[in-house]
């Protein structure tokens, strides 16, 4: 019985120790590369304490720089920054420097019935007189053509994000920013600057208006709201470098001037198609013109009192006027119009 347990035992210690081939299949993967960003220092910095013909010192003045930046460049949001532009061309032709771009982008949506066209293009033509005194003209312009699905509850959301409860919105501004300026360094420690620009163009939808749960009915017309932009405005800035005794002063003062005029129609009778259209039977529901004139003057002082320490007081005057005129049609005429005159100093430090 003895001998039988010891070769009992011996026969399971060699059957244990026996190798056995692992024939799972293995495959040698390629290198994957992740990169993240995590308070991404070099796409955000400081401006310098004068940056231009502005004080900035003490300010929130954080420079995003977007080349450096994670964003989402799929679709035309707000919210994201574009951080690439095609088709760039810049060059020097004797004292005349230009820089122009163009840019288009196409998307079909991640949701049914969701599509962007974008456009964009830029010109700048610089001419220096001579190393103290240069002209800039710039235009730029945007534009696109969004085809917007529709609002979802949080069900709809849930049971399929990609669904759409509209085919037939769609929205559309088409901005265009012209500017003149003028930069005169008058010596070492004198710089002035003269900027004229303007917004210019329109803000257009056409739409039904519902909640996510109430279906589309393709038989009732649509609501149209247009907004006309006029804007402009003149700037002169003066900055003066000077001392009083040890300490170190940057003097900035100008005046400003604005014209503003927004031209808001809404609440039009748009027709039953499912195209981008803006034509309306009969009047608008609300035809108002927004004005507004503004003057301001502004003086800012920043004293160094040493490398770590300055203070900046300044003083602001603000004189305008704004005033609405037009129609609504669900309301008294004599109630429409309305003006607004202000006159208002600003102190601070």
């Amino acid at each position: 019985m003895k001998f039988f347990f010891l070769t009992l035992l011996f026969c399971y210690s060699a059957f244990s120790q026996t190798k056995t081939t692992d024939t799972t299949r293995s495959k040698l993967l390629n290198v994957v590369i992740v990169q993240g960003y995590k308070n991404n220092e070099s796409s955000v910095k400081q401006l310098p304490d004068v940056h231009q013909n502005f004080i900035v010192a003490g300010k929130k003045n954080e420079v995003i720089s977007v080349q450096d930046l994670d964003a989402n460049v799929s679709e035309k949001t707000g919210r994201q920054i574009f951080s690439k532009i095609a088709n760039a061309i810049g060059g020097i032709i004797g004292k005349l420097r230009y820089y122009a771009y163009y840019q288009k982008r196409v998307s079909d949506g991640y949701r049914k019935n969701a599509s962007s066209d974008a456009e964009a293009q830029f010109m700048s033509l610089e001419y220096l007189f001579n190393s103290n005194v240069k002209l800039k003209a710039e235009l730029g312009r945007s534009t696109y053509l969004y085809r917007s699905p529709g609002p979802l509850t949080d069900a709809m959301f849930t049971a399929d994000p990609r669904q759409s409860t509209r085919n037939r919105n769609y929205f559309s501004p088409d901005i265009f920013l012209p500017s003149l300026s003028l930069d005169w360094r008058i010596n070492e420690t004198t710089h002035f600057n003269w900027t004229n620009s303007a917004v210019l163009g329109n803000r257009s939808s056409v739409q039904l208006i519902a909640l996510a749960d109430i279906k589309e009915d393709l038989t009732k017309n649509r609501q149209v709201d247009v907004d006309n932009f006029n804007s402009y405005t003149s700037e002169l800035k003066l900055k003066k470098l000077y001392s009083i005794g040890s300490l170190s002063n940057v003097l900035v003062g100008g005046i400003r001037y604005i014209n503003n005029d927004l031209h808001r129609q809404q609440l039009g009778k748009g027709t039953g198609n499912s195209d981008y259209d803006l034509s309306i039977t009969g009047t608008w529901g609300r035809d108002l013109h927004f004005k507004t004139q503004n003057v301001a003057s502004f003086l800012e002082n920043l004293i160094y009192f040493n490398p770590k320490l300055s203070v900046s007081p300044a003083f602001r005057i603000e004189s305008g006027v704004s005033n609405v005129s037009g129609m609504i049609t669900y309301l008294a005429s004599e109630k429409v119009p309305n003006e607004i005159k202000y006159f208002l100093p600003f102190i601070w430090n």
